[in-house]
This record gives C-alpha cells, structure tokens and sequence, in this order.
C-alpha cells in the first residue's frame, strides 16, 4: 500500500528527484485507468470512495496544477529529455490517428496526380512518335551539305512534322547508326502523317521520295551554262558538278582517262536534252544522265562510221560543236561542216580561224575579243581543232560532222538576209564581205 502512494505522490511531486530521460511521464486514457484500478485497491484510499469522494476526481484535481507549477515542471522535463536526445512529449491524450488518415489521403491524391500528369505526357509523346491523328499533308524538306542532329530535329519541328525536338534526337540515338549517317543531304518529300521511323527512312536514299523536276538543255550549251541552269533549278550545286566532272572516273570508252583533272574533260559530250532530275540530287548520277544518253545515241555504228573516216569520237564531236555554234538553222549545218573539214584536210588552211572558238574562251574568262588570246581554243594562232569542244552538240550537228556535204568550200560569211554565203577562193569570200550584202 505504501508502495502504491509513494509512486503516485512522486508522479505528481514537482520536487521529487528526476527519474531519468526514460521515464516519461505521459498519461494517456489505459495508463489513467490502470492507476485508478491499483488505487480502489488500497483500504485507506478506498474510505475515500465511501466517503463519495472519487478516486479520479482526485486524481483529475491532482493533475489540474497551477500553470507556475506546471510550466516549472515541464522545462524541468524537457532539459532531462534533451540530454538523451527523446521528443517532448506533451502530458495529454495521443490523437496521432487523425494526422495520418489526412497525410494518407494527401499522399493518395499526389500519386494520383502524379499518374494522370505521366500518363498525359505518355500519350502526347505516343502522338508525336506514332503520329497519331495528323492528317495527310505534302511537306518539302532541304537536309543541307553540313547538318547533325539537331538540325535534322530543327527542321523537322519548323516543317511541322514533329512536336518535340528532344524527343526525336532520342529516337535517333537508338539505332546503332547515328542519324547524321543515314540521312543524307537533299530535298525530299515527306508528309505530316509519317511517324518517326517514316520520317527517318524517308530521310535515307533507299526510302527517299525525291521530288522531281524537269530541265531542258538546249542544243549547243557549255558545260557553264548548263551546271549554271542545273543549280538554278536546285538540282545539285555548279561547285560539286565542276568537281566531279573533273575528277571522277566516269567509265565510258569515248572518255580519255589522261584527261583526268581536267573541268573541262566532258565538255561536248553533256548531250542536250530534257532530263528528269531530283531536287538536291548527287552530282555523279546528274552528269552520268548526260553521259548515258550520249553514250546511247552515238551508237557503235556512228562509232564505225568515224573510224572509217579516220576520225575519233572526240574529233566528231569537236567539229559538232564547231557547227553548233557557227550555223544558223539546218541548211547549212552539213555545208559548215564540209568548210571545216576540208581546211583540215587542205594544207594550206592550216588554220580553223573560226570566231566561235574566240567566243568560247572570251566567255570563260571575261576577256576582250581578240585573235591573240593565247588559248589552244584559239583557232586564229593554234593549228588544226581546238583542244576541245566548245558546245554541246545535238544529233544534227553530230550527223553533219559525221556526212558533212561534199563542197569545195573553205570560206562563208553571214549575209543580211540571215543565211551563211559560201566561197572556194579568199577573192570572192573578200568581194562579199566589202559588200553591203555583209551583215558584218
């Protein structure tokens, strides 16, 4: 029984000695119930029950100090539970359940959020890799010479082919190809409803559809004016055909190979026609179009017929483009052709002297007329043909350089009257050109 009072008057003592940091004095509802039960237990205490005073009316009394009292005696517990490191617990009755039904249901409300915010970000990345709903629109897309990834991406978003740049260099990076590699530089026809591995492959020369464009080469075109007309109409650039045409290998017999290095090594034999091209399309497969169709239409039997005349394809084509360039329609192709011939073949002509081959080196460097221009085109001071030719002949003039008619003809001149007048003697080529029959 004196137990049962001395832990009870020390529970409550403000001054009894500290009991250690362990000894939390907490009272919760089972811990109040149980004291009252072991006090109803002792004889003294219980007179007191008889008496009608409750032994947790006193106990309630007890534990109603006054706040000096009370406030001294938790500064005194709180010091002791500092030391050992243990929360302050406050001497009232625990209500912690309510705080964690309200922290679940916040937790609960986040992961749901949280799931719609994914799953939304999930289905606008599904959209834009799967291209799902988009319409079906015709989109024009330049990959430039020098490009990456990310201005593959940067084009792509601009044409409005993609909606999210990162996420495309993502699926780029997954292939053990990097990107730059399989796509090549170009322009080529996409459209809005192509996913992205469509998008890539139609990037690539084996899934490209490249977009066509049609070019007419007139007859007798330099090689200048022809890559000139080419860029303009955005098949490849005139700085990539110069340097393949000077440096590729091209393999076909009527090409010399010590010609190597040479600009102007294909010059007459970029056979004037209407072609089908690709925007941005490689410059070896641009000139092997010109130099296929020549191939096909100076066929083996024109060959034979050169050769028996003891002539090369090459000296063929030079006269060609001699005649191309010096007719005036089709009467007298096969007549300038006989004057050519026949001054080669005449000892005395050992000069050509025809102003078409001045023009042509005039309009490759921007000099002045003149019939001292030291060039081996120059066929006022050099003997015999040019060192090339000077156009790019079409099939009647080859076939005049091929059957030139049988003249006695070494001059002609232009007359007012628009056609050329032919002369055997330098006496009446000079008689006409006095005259004011010369068109000067």
């Amino acid at each position: 029984m004196a137990n049962y009072k001395d832990k009870l008057n020390s529970f409550f003592d403000d001054d009894a000695p500290d009991k250690g940091a362990d000894e939390t004095r907490v009272f919760d509802s089972q811990s109040f119930d149980a004291v009252s039960a072991g006090i109803e237990e002792i004889p003294e205490l219980s007179k007191e029950k008889k008496s009608g005073f409750s032994i947790k009316d006193s106990m309630a009394r007890l534990t109603q100090r006054s706040p000096k009292k009370r406030a001294a005696r938790e500064n005194k517990e709180k010091k002791g539970k500092k030391k050992t490191g243990e929360s302050d617990f406050p001497l009232r009755f625990r209500n912690d359940r309510h705080t964690g039904i309200v922290g679940g249901i916040l937790y609960f409300v986040f992961v749901v959020a949280l799931s719609a915010l994914l799953a939304g970000f999930g289905w606008l990345a599904a959209t834009d890799v799967l291209a799902l709903g988009k319409t079906e629109e015709a989109v024009e897309v330049t990959i430039p010479d020098e490009y990456d990834s990310d201005t593959i991406a940067d084009i792509l978003f601009d044409k409005g082919l993609i909606k999210y740049k990162s996420l495309f260099k993502f699926y780029g990076g997954l292939s053990k190809t990097p990107l730059e590699e399989r796509v090549q530089p170009g322009t080529y026809r996409l459209y809005t409803n192509f996913d992205y591995r469509a998008l890539v492959h139609g990037l690539t020369p084996a899934g490209a559809e490249r977009i066509p464009v049609d070019v007419t080469i007139p007859e007798g075109y330099t090689m200048r004016q022809i890559f000139r007309l080419l860029e303009e109409r955005g098949v490849c650039k005139a700085t990539k055909l110069w340097d393949t045409a000077a440096n590729y290998d091209f393999d076909y017999e009527f090409l010399d190979k010590s010609t190597l290095g040479n600009e102007k090594r294909l010059e007459g034999y970029m056979f004037p026609d209407t072609y089908e091209f690709y925007l941005s399309q490689d410059p070896e497969s641009v000139i092997k179009k010109f130099l296929s169709n020549f191939n096909n239409r100076f066929d083996k039997k024109m060959r034979e017929l050169a050769e028996e005349k003891g002539y090369s394809v090459s000296d063929i084509v030079i006269v060609a483009s001699i005649v191309e360039k010096e007719a005036v329609g089709d009467i007298d192709r096969a007549t300038i052709a006989s004057v050519i011939f026949n001054r080669l073949n005449n000892e005395g002509f050992p000069y050509l002297q025809f102003d078409s081959t001045i023009n042509y080196i005039i309009n490759e460097t921007g000099q002045e007329f003149s019939t001292e221009i030291d060039s081996p085109y120059n066929t006022y001071k050099y003997e015999g043909l040019p060192a090339g030719a000077i156009s790019n002949p079409g099939m009647a003039c080859i076939n005049a350089a091929l059957e030139p008619e049988d003249t006695g003809y070494y001059y002609y001149a232009l007359g007012k009257d628009g056609v050329h007048h032919f002369f055997r003697s330098s006496d009446g080529f000079l008689d006409f050109v006095s005259s004011d029959e010369y068109a000067g």
